[in-house]
């Protein structure tokens, strides 16, 4: 029976860990957290859809071997993610990384000492999470390859762990190119909505955020670019589709980030394309005004 360790218990975390734990058992599948952390989890649980989940968690001192490591956490976490983890890997643990951005896997394989791990990016779901409760209409994809489009074992493997569990998976063709292109709809409506402190209706369909969205979008296109990945106007049409059609009352993290008064992950996106930017000769005016305008945000917060 296969053993997963859960590093984060925001919205992928358990979007993808209450099924998992029902699939292969809750004494199977649980959080890792902190002492803090792992006691509020336990006592308060979590609400999903209005479904009352008490997942067993687990601190780094009562670690034991998994087969899994999966990283669900913000990127300002991932330092401490990664030590929480540690413990519970061996050399036979795959891990895989559902994290935002274009770094974090290259992050964790560097920090481990390990090869490069698996791409991986969830898309499309619109979950909003408040407190212990989560709610969502749609609980999206997840998208996962290797760098060179091989359909590897331990592809393969990870498809079969999470499409048992009913957790819908696809493996593009060019998976580098798929993590860009999220990378890429994260700085345009991720922003946004976080600097505006707005729902996704705000961005649908025309109007003055729409067109921030796209603008932030369209540098990060032409950054890719630039690092050899061929982002075309395709790739912004198919997420201001996906944007046009999740729940307008949703919102992206980092915009419930801003509204609770958490830290954003900020550099991560307009950070990343602002160094990018600096390195090609490339201006990247709307995320450089993102980036200030959510600095000063986490400042006065």
């Amino acid at each position: 029976m296969v053993k997963i360790g859960i590093l984060g218990a925001g919205a992928i975390g358990l979007l993808i860990g209450k099924p998992l734990a029902d699939k292969y058992g809750h004494e199977n599948v649980f959080y890792i957290a902190d002492e803090e952390r792992a006691k509020k989890y336990r006592e308060q649980g979590f609400a999903i859809n209005g479904e009352e989940f008490y997942p067993l968690v687990r601190t780094p001192k009562e670690h034991t071997t998994v087969d899994l490591l999966v990283f669900a956490v913000k990127a300002v976490a991932l330092k401490d993610a990664m030590i929480e983890g540690d413990p519970f890997r061996s050399e036979n643990t795959r891990i895989l990384s559902l994290m935002n951005g274009i770094s974090s896997e290259r992050t964790i394989a560097e920090g481990y000492g390990i090869d490069p791990l698996l791409l991986a990016v969830g898309q499309e779901m619109d979950a909003t999470k408040k407190g212990r409760s989560l709610a969502y209409q749609r609980p999206g994809n997840f998208s996962m390859g290797e760098r060179d489009g091989s359909q590897s074992e331990r592809l393969r493997w990870m498809r079969e762990i999470f499409e048992g569990a009913g957790i819908d998976i696809n493996s593009p063709e060019d998976m580098n190119h798929h993590l860009w292109s999220k990378f890429m709809l994260n700085c345009g409506i991720n922003q946004v909505l976080a600097v505006h402190r707005k729902t996704y209706g705000a961005a649908q369909r025309g109007g003055p955020l729409h067109d921030e969205f796209v603008a932030a979008m369209e540098e990060v296109c032409q950054l890719g670019i630039a690092e050899g990945v061929k982002l075309t106007q395709t790739d912004i049409d198919f997420w201001v589709a996906v944007i046009d059609r999740i729940n307008p009352e949703g919102m992206p993290s980092m915009a419930q980030d801003v509204m609770n008064g958490r830290p954003t992950e900020v550099e991560l996106f307009a950070g990343t394309a602002i160094q990018l930017g600096e390195k090609h000769g490339i201006p990247t005016p709307m995320n450089q005004h993102m980036y200030d305008e959510l600095k000063e945000l986490e400042k006065s917060r």
